[in-house]
């Protein structure tokens, strides 16, 4: 699998010089956003927030509000996963802001998720709670029952006094 994403990482580079190279400061968004989403899932946390970062700031240079939402939300899951709460926080919250301002209903779902998570690992499961349940909905509106149904999950972890009240007759 390693090699896999040694060949990746090597062929999303190559594709950032040419983007570089011909002005497409799109493309070069994109790969970077790419390349930081790859870093992430392999656990190279600086790697993932250096990359994601310089989307970022390409996606707000070129005013290109989808990609700087979903990078915003891609650091806050970097930063959560480093423990860096404030940085999640705001991260995920900017996220938020923009995906409500264009009306990106799995992007909101998918921040409210994070966000969840966030006051989850910090003990705030009543706040963790609030955002699963309102990703929740967002994703059975969506008719995304994957993701409605691991929300689910993440809210009996919360309130799991909740589930055992509903369980009895």
């Amino acid at each position: 699998m390693q090699d896999k994403f040694t060949q990746a990482e090597e062929l999303f580079t190559h594709a950032q010089d040419i983007y570089v190279r011909t002005g497409d400061n799109a493309g070069r968004a994109n790969t970077l956003y790419v390349l930081g989403d790859m870093y992430y899932t392999q656990s190279k946390y600086n790697l993932a927030e250096d990359s994601l970062s310089q989307a970022q700031e390409i996606y707000t240079r070129i005013d290109q509000n989808v990609g700087q939402a979903n990078t915003l939300c891609a650091l806050g899951d970097v930063h959560l996963a480093q423990s860096k709460y404030i940085q999640a926080e705001e991260s995920y919250t900017r996220s938020q802001e923009i995906y409500a301002r264009i009306g990106v209903g799995l992007g909101r779902a998918n921040t409210l998720r994070g966000i969840g998570d966030l006051c989850r690992s910090q003990g705030r499961t009543v706040e963790a709670a609030s955002h699963y349940t309102e990703a929740r909905d967002l994703y059975a509106q969506l008719g995304l029952t994957d993701d409605e149904e691991d929300v689910s999950r993440r809210l009996a972890a919360v309130l799991p006094e909740h589930n055992s009240c509903e369980a009895s007759p």
